[in-house]
């Protein structure tokens, strides 16, 4: 499993001059990309998404019945 760095490894973001990711997130909050759309240009790239599932214990938390009711489907039956 890789590490997530919040530095960039290449210096500056291209658009918003950002070091840091945590700079890009500002910076697309408050600005449009359609302010920028001459600057972009088309790339290709991977992503590898692996799914995780966690399942947690319901013993104790909740009465019997709510237990039962969910292993038994019961909250995909209901209409909201």
């Amino acid at each position: 499993m890789s590490v997530v760095s919040h530095e960039m490894s290449k210096g500056r973001s291209s658009v918003s001059k950002a070091r840091s990711y945590l700079e890009i997130g500002q910076f697309w909050d408050t600005h449009d990309l359609a302010d920028y759309w001459e600057q972009t240009h088309p790339v290709e790239f991977e992503v590898d998404i692996r799914s995780e599932v966690t399942y947690y214990p319901l013993d104790g938390l909740f009465p019997p019945a709510f237990v039962l009711w969910l292993s038994d489907g019961g909250f995909l039956r209901r209409r909201f």
